[in-house]
């Protein structure tokens, strides 16, 4: 604790100074632990007192390893972790060795000449342990350019520590003359791994099967995790094996697991670990310099050691540089690559372990005099190490260039600036208004809450300066007396290029996020994305390579029975066996017996091996069944990570416009996204079909997920809002966390029937009625790869739900269809094309579960696009005929089957309308949640709607409105403006249509109203309806719907309403006080149209007196 504040108060002393060396708290535990030895060593008494001098070397390395090396392994990013293994693999072992070598040669001459050769190697070896918690911590803070490399360095640091162990083993072994035979070291190798991977794998299965059948509490699982790399470690180092490969195999299968946990306990781990590996550094360092080098090195070692213990520091990191010169043509050809800068950085950042300090002082009875000399050069390689490398890491990252920002990213961090300045200005405006805080010290308010620009550079640059650091530039033309725009220079399309794909990469960073959080996605599945997108930031063209997620598409398991040969063989070796006893048997012997016995004997064993073949063909099918059950596994994952990626790149794709303003750019970018996104959603598609199972299993454990965040979130509403306590709050979430432990146990999920797929389409809606006489008349119609679902030209006979297979869409935008949609917002007929691509070719696949030919059917409108089928493919049809007598069956103007279909319709074309206004344009899923309680009602008799108090938003999904106050006209597809309160619709006789377009609403009504409730409010009917027509209006049926069914209490505040009169044309309100919601009159009346509404005061159910009454009131 001491050391740490003091490094933190020497590195923050004086606020104006800038240093370039940070050493680490390591460094002011060693001078501490020097400080302190010096005193215990002339003062007996003290050293009683202390604890450290009485711990061993094995003590001191049993608390050390398990905990800084399971927090490695555990804090690990596995996917990462396992891309670059062989790079990892390279670096740890033949570059590792080559350097261990190389430097124990040097520095034997170095030393002293007089050491044998295996005592150079040994040291060489010892000091290849590295430990860069600090280096790491460092790179995190100054740059977001460095991932590949921390990754290689934490990776180097994992496994570098049981390769030094193996080879410190050997040579112990071969200096005690236990190890002389090439074959002994064979196995002292194959010993010492094989053991130690299989008893790591052997405990962390058994504490997976505890974490996943005990309490999920986080204080059961940290103590389950506490004791088990110990427990790892202490049985392997029991075996003869390596505790640390050990604790390895162990940390990675916890880091697997961690995706099973929840972001608490997961929290609570990570930070557990990193305090248990630094405090167990800490003691390691006191227990080495208080106990070790201050009383039996220091006093032993000559002057000239000192000088040359730098030239050691020195040698090592060159011999480490020329190794990974040696090395760098392969290590820049596999797995992501390297380059010159990055392998510069990984050479300089492996900052030395204390390890070799414990494993020479426990090892000190094999040495004689250089044991004092091991300890005293490995401790100082390790004290400069830290000091130059670890302290200089800043000065290191500023030469390589990697702390360099880009001009648009200067610009960037300085609108963000003014932004938030421009926030604490009106925030301080905000609270000089209060009158308990008016006395304050506004300057002092001021000084405390300036934000030092991140970047240094000017946060009170002009808009000018801004523009010119974008690269904008102008000319003035001399003929029109214009400034003009100038195109850019290569230079700057450039980076104008690259600035708009790293604001692209962080929306899909934002976008993988936001599904997390929403519980779309795993834990797992989001570090390997965003893992992606900080490696396509480090490189020059800032893009996702998807060719790993393209190889775990095409993965494929081909497994050859080979028991047929195992079994010849066997036979074979048991026939020599037999051949040998019969020999033995008629030799001539003077105990015959015994040989009759060795000879039953045999046959016995033979009989035995029978046994276990058989065993081994029954132990094939369950081998291949658990084989194909992890391929499920995989692959289950690799659909998860291909969904979670194309729900990405579509939301990327509707902020697309708002996000880059330069039209070139945009539409390369936006090319390049669309192809991305269509090649994974084929390949999701055909992963569908050969294994319909794990789609099914994925969707539905996403939505149960998705379910119990929502859940989770209702629960911390509830608590906030003061509904529960803490204790039922508690409750609450103890049943919450059972569900996700359930979700988490949940096996494959089988495909469902057919007509469960038919039932559960979306705007089905649970009408059992008309899905049973749906059902009845459906018709099956299959399509081999290439088939014509849909011409372009040719009107849907009806709808088409796809139960298995893959469809393709392609549209190409036509000149007549873009005019109807702009003059008078007639829809192209397209299927799931967003309205923000209908300007642009787009080609789409559409999977099973989904719907098509629905626009067509309802508006009797030939197809604009071609819709064809990639692969075999099964749809259900609804013929035109079908769909319209099921209209009939529930023809509800508001929920009915028809404006069922329309809400369906309308959802796709309404999310990236919603997502374009200020209130959604960062929270789709808030957007998605306005959707679900919006409705389409029907609006064929209806001329002009008003809007009242309980809808929130409106959109025109179809036709052309106007604004009655401002004559101001809106063409579909659009969002209409809260400031309109009066529309009229497109059969009013004050818009002049050439064409028969019936429009459609999208109504969003308030969260604590429905949609009955909303036309309930408006009193007026459509005077085009004549008193005694059969047809009745939205008002009526809602009327004779309350007439039929009891309704809930808060209906009845609705009803409560006496006799009252609406002026129609707006002017004036004659009596009552309620909005009106829908007006069917037209402003050319010479009267104002009004009607009563008489109320039966005894059950208080509105009803007519008689029917409504038509009169005009002259003024």
């Amino acid at each position: 604790m001491f050391a740490e504040i003091a490094r933190r108060k020497i590195v923050e002393f004086g606020p104006d100074r800038k240093y370039f060396i940070r050493p680490p708290y390591v460094l002011f535990v060693l001078i501490v632990g020097v400080v302190w030895g010096v005193v215990v060593y002339h003062n007996k008494s003290l050293a009683m007192d202390f604890f450290l001098i009485d711990l061993k070397s094995s003590e001191a390395i049993f608390i050390f390893l398990p905990p800084v090396v399971f927090k490695s392994a555990f804090c690990l990013d596995v996917h990462t972790f396992l891309r670059t293994l062989p790079q990892i693999m390279i670096i740890s072992v033949p570059i590792a060795l080559v350097t261990g070598c190389l430097t124990g040669f040097i520095m034997k001459y170095l030393i002293d000449p007089s050491w044998l050769l295996v005592t150079g190697l040994h040291i060489g070896i010892l000091c290849l342990p590295t430990f860069v918690t600090h280096v790491i911590h460092r790179l995190r803070q100054l740059t977001t350019r460095t991932i590949h490399t921390i990754n290689l360095l934490e990776g180097e640091a994992l496994l570098n520590i049981g390769c030094v162990l193996i080879a410190h083993t050997i040579i112990l072994g071969y200096r005690s003359n236990l190890i002389v035979h090439w074959y002994q070291y064979m196995a002292v190798t194959a010993r010492i791994i094989s053991f130690g991977i299989v008893i790591g794998y052997v405990h962390g299965f058994i504490l997976r099967f505890l974490i996943r059948k005990t309490s999920t509490k986080p204080q059961t699982i940290v103590i389950l995790m506490t004791g088990f790399p110990f427990l790892a470690f202490l049985n392997a180092s029991l075996a003869g094996s390596s505790g640390t490969l050990s604790v390895v195999t162990f940390g990675i299968l916890m880091a697997i697991e961690r995706s099973t946990l929840s972001k608490q306990t997961e929290d609570l781990l990570n930070y557990m670990w990193r305090s248990l590996a630094a405090i167990a550094d800490v003691v390691v360092c006191l227990h080495v310099i208080t106990t070790i080098i201050t009383t039996e090195v220091l006093p032993t070692i000559h002057l000239k050691d000192y000088l040359l213990v730098f030239v050691a520091y020195i040698i090592y990191y060159i011999v480490r540089f020329i190794s990974f010169m040696l090395f760098s043509p392969v290590l820049s050809r596999i797995g992501a690559g390297i380059t010159f800068k990055n392998m510069v950085l990984v050479v300089w950042g492996g900052t030395k372990n204390p390890i070799g300090f414990m494993l020479v002082d426990r090892a000190d009875y094999l040495f004689d005099v250089e044991y004092r000399k091991f300890i005293f050069y490995l401790a100082g390689i390790y004290f400069f190490s830290h000091l130059i490398n670890g302290g200089l890491i800043a000065t290191v990252l500023n030469v390589l260039g990697f702390t360099d920002i880009s001009l648009a990213r200067q610009v960037n961090m300085n609108n963000c600036i003014k932004h938030i300045f421009k926030k604490r200005a009106q925030t301080v405006a905000i609270l000089k208004m209060d009158r308990f805080l008016s006395d304050a010290d506004w300057s002092t308010v001021d000084n405390a809450t300036t934000l030092k620009h991140p970047y240094t550079i000017g946060i009170h640059s002009t808009d000018e300066e801004d523009e010119a650091l974008m690269g904008y530039r102008y000319a003035y033309c001399s003929d029109c007396n214009l400034e003009v725009l100038e195109e850019p220079t290569p230079k700057q399309m450039k980076e104008m290029i690259r600035e708009a794909k790293m604001r692209i990469l962080k929306a899909k960073k934002m976008s993988y996020s936001r599904q997390y959080e929403n519980e779309m996605m795993t834990h797992e599945s989001i570090r390997i994305l965003i893992h992606a997108v900080e490696i396509a930031m480090e490189t020059e063209d800032a893009e996702i390579v998807l060719d790993g997620l393209h190889s775990r598409f095409n993965e494929e398991v081909r497994i050859t029975s080979i028991w047929n040969i195992v079994d010849f063989v066997v036979l074979v070796a048991n026939c020599f066996d037999l051949a040998l006893d019969f020999h033995t048997l008629t030799s001539s012997y003077e105990y015959v017996k015994e040989y009759d016995l060795n000879l039953a004997l045999a046959v016995m064993r033979f009989i035995r091996l029978i046994r276990l073949i058989h065993f081994c063909r029954d132990l094939q099918p369950n081998l291949l069944r658990y084989l194909e059950m992890r391929v499920d596994s995989r692959m289950a994952f690799t659909y998860e990570l291909g969904r979670s990626y194309v729900a990405g790149e579509e939301e990327v794709l509707e902020m697309l416009p708002y996000m880059i303003d330069h039209e070139v750019i945009r539409e390369h970018i936006r090319q390049k996204i669309e192809a991305d996104r269509l090649d994974i959603i084929r390949l999701l598609g055909l992963l569908q079909k050969d294994k319909p199972w794990i789609s099914i299993t994925v969707k539905t454990k996403q939505a149960i997920r998705t379910v119990l965040c929502s859940m989770k979130a209702a629960i911390s509403e509830l608590k906030v809002s003061g509904w529960i306590d803490d204790f039922e709050g508690r409750k609450l979430t103890n049943l919450m966390d059972e569900l996700y432990k359930n979700v988490t146990v949940m096996k494959s999920v089988q495909p469902s029937a057919p007509k469960i797929i038919f039932r559960e389409v979306e705007w089905m809606a649970g009408d059992e009625h008309v899905i049973d006489f749906l059902f009845e008349n459906v018709t099956v119609k299959k399509f081999e790869p290439g088939d014509v679902v849909f011409e372009e030209g040719n009107v849907a006979e009806g709808i088409y739900i796809v139960v298995t297979g893959l469809l393709c869409i392609k549209y190409s935008p036509q000149k007549s269809v873009l005019n109807s949609l702009r003059d008078f917002g007639e829809l192209p007929i397209v299927d799931y094309i967003s309205c923000i691509q209908f300007h642009n070719s787009a080609v789409d696949f559409i999977v099973s579960g989904n719907c098509i030919g629905e626009l067509s059917t309802l508006t009797r409108r030939p197809y604009n696009c071609k819709i064809i089928a990639d692969i075999h493919t099964q749809v259900y049809v609804l013929s035109h005929g079908v769909i319209k007598r099921a209209m009939e069956l529930n023809s509800d103007p508001i929920s009915g089957l028809e404006c069922r279909i329309w809400k369906s319709v309308s959802t796709r074309i309404a999310l990236p309308l919603l997502m374009s206004t200020s209130t959604y344009e960062s929270s789709p899923y808030q957007a998605k949640f306005a959707l679900e309680r919006a409705f389409v009602p029907d609006l064929a008799h209806i001329k002009m709607f008003v809007v009242n108090e309980a809808i929130e938003n409106i959109l025109l999904i179809e036709g052309i409105v106007a604004d009655f106050h401002s004559r101001q006209i809106f063409t579909a597809p659009c969002c209409i403006p809260r400031t309109v309160h009066r529309l009229i619709l497109s059969n009013n006789s004050l818009l002049n249509i050439p064409i028969d377009i019936e429009t459609k609403l999208l109504i969003i009504p308030e969260p604590n109203w429905e949609d009955f409730e909303i036309i309930l409010v408006g009193e007026s009917t459509c005077e085009v309806i004549p008193v005694n027509s059969d047809t009745k209006c939205l008002h009526h049926v809602v009327q004779n719907r309350l007439l039929k069914t009891k309704k809930e209490q808060s209906r009845k505040d609705f009803r409560n309403h006496r006799r009252y009169a609406v002026d129609l044309t707006g002017k004036n309100l004659i009596k009552g006080n309620i909005p009106t919601a829908l007006d069917t009159s037209q402003s050319s009346n010479s009267g104002d149209l009004s009607f009563y509404l008489h109320e039966d005061e005894s059950d208080r159910k509105p009803k007519y007196a008689s029917e409504p009454q038509i009169y005009f009131e002259k003024k």
